[in-house]
């Protein structure tokens, strides 16, 4: 049994070391004209890096000639840690090339981390090994989520954040919510609201999820008392970590402490004239509906494909028949949850797969929101929050199907596992290598 453990303890560091050299190799060629937005996460960066000082988010060294803002109105949380890993390039001598390749290493482990932290919530969740497998290689080999590892973005470190509270969730129910697991679980909301408002589902979901676990843990003692004692920990630890940032927004802004009101008042100062706020074309301003955004164009298709495979500025895509191979995948998984739900396998997880739902659904609809009022984007990577919570349900899918048939070995499980690497494999020699493996050019 020990043999055991340490063969699988093994594999599993081997997996998460493969993950690893995968992202880093990437971002140690991927060409900055490829990477989407990286120049203008990388002033905030840089300015950090410079000035050993937060930018105001007007100030003219950051601020885009073009859209008028910058990135330091929103949560940077990545770029300033981006800034500390290239003043330890800077302290070996590092220089061009080591710069980017430096900055770029906060997303790279962001990635790895989130390998990490499937393969942990895979063993709690699924019985057998290839189901947390099947979970961990849905997350790390999704094909638009290693481009994302490769370069400096809000993404990356957006999908660890949620991982990491995923990862709470459930080590806290286990732990009927002792100290430590309310402590990681704050420091996971910290990360998340300092990352990405695309994300903040899962601390809308922490909150649902806390309260409903703790009082309806029967092991629990005066659950009343425990629920603020904890909750008071959990929201303390998450004020400690990340209040700051949302009390200066609110300072510098006149109150706006979500700093989107200034964003925009920014970009209609400076913005070229076609691209202040207020001359953007949207389905808003032209009196249409939302349904008409959906109706009279294929923005849902087209932000599916870039979810799991679109490279650099939307113009690098793989073959038609990928699009639909991993539509079947998931849509069969997602398919076998609601029939397991229908058969009442969800009983004793339900609070845990509503959250996830939820999880799911909120990026996309912050993102429709978005490309219907403001800034029309079919872009996945915008629903990138949802990843860990759509391949959850997708993997649990797959464990209730070969439940359901009584199949005596996850051969299902291992088949679309396999098939899974093998798509990934095909997609990297075919087109990442090609296209994206092209080498760094100094160009800032």
């Amino acid at each position: 049994m020990k043999d055991m453990k340490k063969v699988m303890g093994l594999a599993e560091f081997g997996i998460v070391l493969a993950s690893f050299i995968l992202y880093f190799s990437l971002s140690s060629f991927l060409p900055m004209d490829l990477a989407p937005d990286e120049y203008m996460r990388y002033e905030v960066t840089d300015y950090v890096y410079k000035y050993h000082a937060l930018p105001v988010g007007w100030a003219e060294e950051i601020r885009n000639p073009i859209w008028g803002f910058s990135y330091a109105f929103t949560p940077y949380l990545p770029s300033i840690l981006a800034a500390g890993v290239m003043k330890i390039v800077s302290l070996f001598g590092g220089v061009g090339a080591d710069f980017i390749i430096g900055f770029r290493f906060v997303s790279v482990l962001s990635a790895t981390g989130c390998t990490w932290l499937a393969l942990s919530i895979g063993k709690k969740m699924f019985p057998g090994w290839s189901r947390s497998l099947l979970y961990t290689v849905c997350i790390s080999l999704l094909p638009q989520f290693v481009f994302l590892s490769a370069y400096l973005n809000n993404d990356a470190p957006a999908v660890f954040s949620a991982m990491l509270i995923l990862y709470g969730w459930i080590w806290g129910k286990e732990r009927h919510w002792d100290y430590k697991s309310c402590i990681l679980l704050g420091v996971g909301i910290s990360v998340c609201a300092l990352t990405y408002y695309n994300a903040y589902g899962w601390i809308l979901c922490s909150v649902i999820y806390f309260v409903v676990t703790v009082l309806t843990d029967k092991t629990i003692q005066n659950r009343w008392k425990h629920l603020l004692i904890r909750g008071g920990i959990i929201t303390a630890v998450g004020l400690l970590l990340a209040g700051w940032f949302f009390i200066r927004n609110a300072m510098l802004y006149e109150g706006d402490f979500l700093g989107l009101d200034a964003t925009k008042a920014c970009g209609e100062i400076y913005a070229q004239e076609e691209y202040k706020p207020s001359n953007r074309v949207t389905f808003k301003n032209m009196g249409k509906s939302i349904w008409d955004m959906f109706n009279e164009t294929e923005w849902f298709e087209r932000s599916v494909d870039s979810f799991f495979a679109v490279f650099g500025y939307m113009n690098i895509l793989v073959s038609p028949k990928y699009y639909v191979f991993y539509r079947i995948l998931v849509g069969g998984g997602l398919a076998g949850f609601v029939w397991g739900c229908i058969r009442r396998k969800a009983k004793g997880g339900e609070v845990l797969y509503i959250c996830c739902a939820i999880c799911m659904v909120l990026p996309v609809i912050l993102s429709a929101i978005n490309s219907y009022s403001s800034d029309y984007q079919q872009q996945g990577r915008y629903f990138m929050p949802a990843l860990p919570a759509l391949m959850l349900l997708t993997t649990k899918g797959y464990q209730w199907l070969e439940e359901t048939f009584k199949l005596k070995k996850p051969i299902l499980t291992l088949l679309v596992g396999m098939a899974w690497i093998a798509a990934f494999a095909r997609i990297f020699i075919k087109v990442m290598i090609p296209q994206l493996y092209t080498g760094i050019v100094i160009n800032m």
